[in-house]
């Protein structure tokens, strides 16, 4: 409790630091619409960077990368919270963390979907209300306090109330308009995807294969990721796990189909700890999972594939397929110590079956760099990482690619489980 406390108070010491010395970068990194927003959101990373380790107000134990890290994404993430009226009343938001319930619904051509989440009070209300205005370019002031049905010029319908005979708790509906969550458009961000790299994910996706898309910080991971699940049948079921605020409010659809995903009660920072044991109930053709920060995420997301889950999709950052391998060992043996780490790196290869490195380029540009096939080498008892593509830019900005073909086991594997697929066998190939 006393970490969670300090935590807050720096949360807040940092975001006036902001405010008051960086406000132009902040400003940007917050709307993330100016071309301006990657190099904002570097300069607000290091006056993080700076804050914490030279500020005599932070103790020893926050004084690390993972604090900073957390900061840059919950500050950045959230924003700034405000003052808002709920329901009426005159009673103001102020800081919270997430935790007591809210639902989301979620508009499918044939009805609705509902999402029940956790959230801790007031203060995370206030910071996804923040998140519905920088989406909607609607401010709280002209919602007229939140009555129980508002309609924001947008087409959104909001509704927050109090929970009755409850503790401080609330609600709230969000109804999105008809945008597709997915979009392939976004593969358009990826510097010229090559035929050969874009015929291969489909196949390993609509083959159900387990993947873990890995990259640098903002390299764009989740939405190529989301890009490519726009290609998958329109008729699967895709059970979305992300950041609540960073994705089901970013992320606009008519389509998505969601149920029973909770936040586990005495977590404030997102780990998803039931997440994992709930997907299992739904009937979802594909689990995408989206970023991967807590350790408990990682071991969620693991034991889902090794449970028989096919499909699933995770995002961590990483420079490539083998410290990506690493990352999610290290942190699966976190969050599960009577694991060895040893016997949590064989797990990570028998769960993940591709992963593919997003990057950026000399000039900055976003690419999907190689695609691996990821396997357990029972001789050597070590992973296995075969590259079926590689790709790079060189000094001056050319793309080069090199195609090596795939391994035997990694297309049985593949095929084995699932039924015929018309366009999913490889053409260049043959």
């Amino acid at each position: 409790m006393e970490d969670f406390i300090n935590y807050e108070k720096i949360h807040k010491e940092v975001t006036e630091y902001l405010t008051k010395n960086h406000n132009e970068d902040y400003t940007k990194a917050l709307n993330g619409k100016s071309g301006d927003y990657q190099t904002a959101l570097k300069n607000c990373r290091s006056a993080i960077h700076h804050f914490i380790t030279h500020s005599n107000k932070i103790p020893i134990s926050f004084n690390n990368e993972e604090t900073i890290e957390k900061l840059f994404n919950d500050i950045l993430l959230y924003g700034p919270v405000t003052p808002l009226v709920v329901s009426g009343t005159n009673q103001g938001i102020s800081e919270v963390r997430i935790y007591g319930p809210y639902d989301i619904s979620v508009q499918k051509p044939n009805g609705w979907v509902r999402l029940p989440i956790a959230f801790r009070s007031e203060e995370d209300l206030a910071r996804l209300v923040n998140k519905i205005e920088a989406y909607s370019d609607v401010q709280t002031s002209d919602l007229n306090g939140f009555t129980d049905k508002t309609s924001l010029p947008t087409g959104e319908r909001v509704t927050i109330f109090r929970a009755p005979n409850t503790r401080p708790t609330y609600y709230i509906s969000i109804r999105v308009k008809d945008k597709e969550l997915f979009s392939s458009e976004e593969l358009r961000r990826l510097d010229s995807i090559s035929e050969r790299q874009d015929s291969l994910v489909t196949f390993s996706m609509r083959s159900k294969g387990n993947s873990a898309w890995v990259g640098p910080q903002n390299s764009g991971k989740t939405t190529t990721m989301g890009a490519y699940l726009a290609k998958l049948p329109k008729t699967w079921n895709i059970l979305t796990i992300e950041d609540i605020a960073e994705f089901f409010l970013s992320q606009r659809n008519p389509e998505l189909i969601v149920s029973e995903l909770y936040v586990h009660n005495g977590d404030f920072s997102l780990t998803w700890e039931k997440v994992g044991v709930m997907s299992l109930r739904t009937a979802a053709t594909v689990i995408f999972w989206g970023e991967l920060r807590e350790s408990q995420s990682y071991y969620r997301a693991i034991d889902n594939m090794l449970t028989g889950q096919k499909g699933s999709g995770v995002c961590t950052h990483a420079g490539n397929a083998e410290e990506g391998i690493i990352r999610l060992a290290n942190r699966y043996h976190e969050a599960m110590p009577s694991t060895s780490y040893d016997h949590a790196l064989k797990l990570v290869c028998d769960a993940i079956d591709f992963i593919p490195e997003i990057r950026f380029s000399q000039t900055g540009k976003r690419y999907m760099g190689n695609i691996s096939a990821i396997s357990w080498d029972k001789k050597r008892k070590e992973p296995l990482i075969e590259p079926m593509i590689k790709r790079w830019f060189d000094k001056n900005d050319q793309a080069h690619e090199e195609y090596l073909g795939i391994p035997d086991f990694f297309k049985k594997n593949l095929l084995a489980t699932n039924a015929v697929f018309e366009e999913d066998f490889l053409p260049w190939e043959t």
